[in-house]
Formats: structure tokens, C-alpha cells, sequence
């Protein structure tokens, strides 16, 4: 363990393979977790005292690719990240404070709290309102940074693409990266030798083999029913399991992207795949706004390549309000966590972008700015963005800048058809609520069996006993909590909180944390649990609290809610 400001080695395994292909094999993450240190009163039967209670603050996963990709780069990743935070703390206070009475609005605001917006913490209120997004300044370091990046390149084979437009695609990258290292030369701050390795997936392999146009994933689709805008697609995107190419299909030379219903159906898939799903998705949202919204605030959409920190090699989906250049009408939506970020925002996880796609063309950014707030995001000027189709007649240069204007071979005119491989609309199973039921009984089974396990370990001669009454009310506020992430903010969500609920609460002092996660397996959720080290606060006279609820969403996919703490029995 660190303190904030101090540096924290951790050494590779003995048994990794330290070579530049072993390091590309290793699949698990680099996860940091932070705690607040509160002093608390300890009244464990004989212990009277002073303890230190760990609170769980928040967490972020680095994949080991990231920290590969910078290998070339001075073996230093350094960015401000935003930790993921639990719904909201319920109990937790400040001993010198006093308690207070909770109320419902108090759980309703934490809740209903915006993406990109910090909620207030106040350590006096016995809710915690949690913190959406804590900024932290981290800097990572790969030691000896001597590793080659690793990338992933489609087999420019196809039946699916024409070989002139092959050609061309791997032409025009080529292009790019030789005009990319003539300004990294000209510039002088650190971030300039990075810009000859931006991110230009122009193709992938599909399922069958062949390498296709990423326009061709683009097309506006049918989100599941109730899904009425961008916020609510982008929390079920989310929602569906990540998991990158390499573990997912054993490919360790190339990437394969599948269609969305490929994508649902199999019901994992990596950064571009949740992307390209939430692009479809607000493209059809926006279609049915078309006629209502006026055209100063239309907005235009883009699908965004480009190097993000924790990701590494990431996908988003863009948002630009039409006829604005400002950095606060660009919003940035993860498909990953569901949060946004406008280009101005100082925590976007986005720390260069590549490129933008949209369904009919592909714009390479070449501006010497890596920062989104810093960039021009007018893709028409061909001196920041430079198109891979230009309109017939338009023989723009790949390469002529103020450094080189040396004419090359015109860039080609887009396909008069270039037809998307997504079905017109996908097909969408009904929610499963009996499976639902099922999967909420045994993840509730395993936090009480691991529950048992680590109170065992930390009070050998005290049993571990659950607090049933309160679990049981615990898990009527996690329905309310997941009917406020769908609903959203209504007239009647503090009472459908349940103001006598919280009360309670306050009176038998109970400490507990709300985690909501996608399902994969019952054992990453413990897993996720565990690693909050709630059960670490939990003295040996007190009871458990844990409740479960698992809400089924549409095609197989389920929304887990958990809240896991204790309550004094005294």
C-alpha cells in the first residue's frame, strides 16, 4: 500500500516471460484501489480503543496492453483518471460530527447525480453521497522501457472490399505515419513523439476473415424497448460483459470485430464492439429527434479511434453540436462505464485521438495537439483531418502540410455503395426474470460464504451472524435504485426510497456500500466485493448486511445490484 504523493513498486512475477512476446501474453490487469483511513471506535467485547477503518473510495483497472503500448514511449503512462466509484455509502460518518438523521433525498441525489458531475461528499450526514468520478493524477512507469508496442493489423484480404480500396487504405496509413514523424520533429514538448503511433483501425477482420471497412459497422439500429435516450443506451451498452479479442478468441495477431446481433448474441465483446453498438444506437435516436430538434441544436455523431487511459486502444462515441467549435459542446460517451465527458473536461479518459469514422468516411487527425480540449474538431478542414474518401474531384494530398508539400497520389473518391454489414434492425430476447431470480440466489449465497470466510479469518471465536431484517430492506431500495437508473428523476423517487427505511437505518447504525456491475460469473462479483475490503470494517460484535437484486435486461443481459456491510448489534 501507498498514501497519496508516495510511489508504490510492484515487481512482475517470477514465472512472466519478460520478453516483449511473453509480456504480449499476459491478460491480467493492473488494479489500484483507494481507502480513506477514518479512526473509529472499536467496542469489540473485551477491545476497547482506537481502530483505523479503510473506506472504500473507488478503483480503476489498467490492462496490461496499456502499459506494453507505451514501451516505446519512455515506458511512462501519466494521465488524470477518474476512479469507479460505488452508488453511494450508506452509514459511513465523521465520529467528531455527530450522526444525523438520513433522508430519502439524500439517497434519491446520490443516485440521480449526472455522469461528469462530482456529488457532495459530507462527512457529517450518515448517508455519504458518493462520488461519481474522483479525479486522481497517475502516473504509471514500465521498467526497463525497452518493450515494443503491440498492434493489432487486419489481413488486407477480402471478399468483401475491393483490392484498389485495400491498397489504398494501407497507403494512405502509411502516408500518414511518415507526415506524423516529420512534425514529431519539429515539435518540442513530450507528448510529440507519440503522434506517429495513432491509432488508424481503417479495417478488421470480420468473423469470416476478411478485412471490412470500419464505415461498414456504422448504421442507425433499434435500441431495446424503453431506451429513449442517449444516457439510458449508453448504461445498457455497458452493461454487457467486456472482454478483449486475445482472451475472447485466442487471436493474438489481429483483432476480429463482429456485427452487433453477432455481438449480443454472443453476449461478450471488446472496446470497438460495445462502440459500435452505442453508435448505432444513438444514430437512431437521433433520426427520431430529427424533425423535432432545430438545426442549430442538431448534433452531428462520430464513432472515435483513439489511445484513452485506463483502456489503452480505445473506441467512444462523439457528439458535436452542429455549427459550435467549443470544447463544451463535444461530449465524449463511453461505451464501457456509460459516463460522458466533454472535450473541456480535465478527467476525459481520451488523451489522443486518431480518428473519426462516420458511415462514409474516415478522417486521420494530424494536428500536433494531443488533448481533446486542445484539438479543432472541424473534420472539413483538410489541414486537422485529413478524409480517406474525398468527393470526386477533390485530389487532396496525403502529406501536404507546412512541412511537406510534396503533392502525392490523390486520395480515393468514396464507393458509390458502401453498404453496411449490419443487419436493417436487431433481434431482441425478453428480459429473463426466472433466470434472474436464479443468478440473484446464488451470488447472494456466495457473498454469505465468503462473508464467513473473511470474518473467520479476522475473529477466530466469533461467529458470523446476518442481520435478515435489514438485508430484506436493503433489497427493496436496490429495486428503487435500479427503477431510478431506468426511469430516471421523477416527482416521486424519495418516496419510493422509503423515508422509514433510512430512518431506521440511522438508528441501528448500519455501514454499507451500494455496487451496481454487469454479470459475467458469480465469481467476479465476490471477487469485486472482496477487493472493496468492506468486510475489513466489520467488528466482531456486529452483524452482516447483505442484500442482492438482479434485474434482468433485454437479450440475456442482467443489471446486478449489491449492497454489503454490517450494523452494530450493540
Amino acid at each position: 500500500p501507498a498514501r497519496c504523493k508516495e510511489t508504490l513498486e510492484l515487481p512482475l512475477s517470477a514465472d512472466v516471460d519478460a520478453s516483449s512476446p511473453g509480456l504480449a501474453q499476459v491478460t491480467y490487469p493492473l488494479h489500484l484501489s483507494m481507502f480513506s483511513e477514518n479512526i473509529v471506535a472499536v467496542s469489540a467485547m473485551k477491545d476497547r480503543g482506537r481502530d483505523v477503518a479503510c473506506i472504500f473510495l473507488g478503483d480503476v483497472s489498467i490492462p496490461f496492453s496499456t502499459l506494453i503500448h507505451n514501451g516505446n514511449k519512455g515506458g511512462c503512462v501519466e494521465a488524470v483518471i477518474c476512479l469507479q466509484m460505488p452508488i453511494a455509502h450508506l452509514g459511513f460518518c465523521n465520529a467528531d460530527a455527530g450522526m444525523h438523521e438520513p433522508t430519502a433525498k439524500d439517497l434519491t441525489s446520490a443516485i440521480e447525480s449526472k455522469p461528469g458531475r462530482n456529488r457532495d461528499v459530507d462527512p457529517s450526514r450518515n448517508v455519504i453521497q458518493s462520488v461519481s468520478r474522483i479525479p486522481l493524477h497517475l502516473a504509471v512507469f514500465f521498467r526497463p522501457a525497452t518493450f515494443a508496442s503491440v498492434t493489432y493489423e487486419a489481413t488486407l484480404k477480402s471478399t468483401v472490399e475491393d483490392v484498389a480500396l485495400l491498397r489504398h487504405g494501407a497507403s494512405w496509413i502509411g502516408q500518414l505515419r511518415t507526415h506524423l514523424q516529420k512534425l514529431e520533429r519539429t515539435l518540442k514538448y513530450p507528448r510529440a513523439r507519440h503522434l506517429h503511433a495513432r491509432f488508424f483501425p481503417v479495417f478488421a477482420n470480420g468473423t469470416k476473415g476478411d478485412a471490412v471497412l470500419a464505415c461498414r459497422y456504422l448504421r442507425p439500429l433499434r435500441p431495446p424497448p424503453n431506451i429513449t435516450n442517449a444516457s439510458q443506451a449508453a448504461r445498457f451498452v455497458s452493461l454487457i460483459p467486456f472482454s478483449v479479442d486475445i482472451a475472447k478468441c485466442g487471436c493474438t495477431s489481429s483483432t476480429i470485430w463482429c456485427t452487433s446481433q453477432d455481438f449480443l448474441d454472443i453476449g461478450v465483446g471488446d472496446w470497438q464492439e460495445h462502440a459500435f453498438l452505442l453508435y448505432n444506437y444513438i444514430a437512431w435516436l437521433q433520426l427520431q429527434d430529427l424533425n423535432q430538434a432545430p438545426d442549430s441544436l442538431r448534433t452531428e455523431l462520430f464513432l472515435v479511434f483513439g489511445f484513452g487511459f485506463p483502456e489503452g486502444e480505445a473506441a467512444y462515441v462523439m457528439q458535436r453540436q452542429r455549427h459550435s467549435m467549443r470544447p463544451d459542446d463535444v461530449v465524449f460517451w463511453s461505451p464501457f462505464t456509460g459516463q460522458s465527458f466533454t472535450a473541456a473536461d480535465r478527467a476525459c479518459p481520451l488523451l489522443d485521438i486518431g480518428c473519426l469514422v462516420t458511415p462514409d468516411n474516415v478522417y486521420a487527425n494530424i494536428q500536433d495537439q494531443t488533448a481533446p480540449k486542445q484539438l479543432s474538431f472541424d473534420h472539413s478542414d483538410i489541414s486537422h483531418w485529413r478524409p480517406l474518401f474525398t468527393s470526386l474531384g477533390a485530389a487532396s494530398s496525403i502529406g501536404c502540410s507546412r512541412l511537406n508539400c510534396a503533392h502525392a497520389k490523390p486520395t480515393l473518391c468514396c464507393p458509390a455503395a458502401l453498404v453496411s454489414i449490419q443487419p436493417p434492425s436487431l433481434r431482441y430476447e425478453v428480459p429473463d426474470w426466472f433466470g434472474a431470480k436464479k443468478i440473484q440466489s446464488e451470488v447472494l449465497a456466495a457473498l454469505k460464504r465468503g462473508a464467513r470466510l473473511w470474518h473467520s479469518r479476522r475473529c477466530l471465536r466469533t461467529s458470523t451472524i446476518f442481520s435478515a431484517e435489514l438485508s430484506q430492506r436493503l433489497q427493496h431500495v436496490l429495486t428503487n435504485m435500479e427503477e431510478l437508473k431506468e426511469e430516471g428523476p421523477s416527482a416521486n423517487t424519495s418516496d419510493k426510497l422509503g423515508g422509514d427505511f433510512l430512518r431506521s437505518c440511522g438508528a441501528s447504525l448500519m455501514q454499507a456500500l451500494v455496487l451496481n456491475e454487469p454479470f459475467m460469473d458469480v465469481r467476479g462479483i465476490v471477487e469485486r466485493v472482496r477487493m472493496t475490503r468492506t468486510h475489513e470494517n466489520v467488528q466482531c460484535d456486529h452483524q452482516f448486511v447483505v442484500a442482492v437484486y438482479v434485474h434482468p435486461m433485454a437479450h440475456g443481459f442482467f443489471s446486478v445490484w449489491v449492497s454489503f456491510g454490517s450494523v452494530c448489534a450493540c
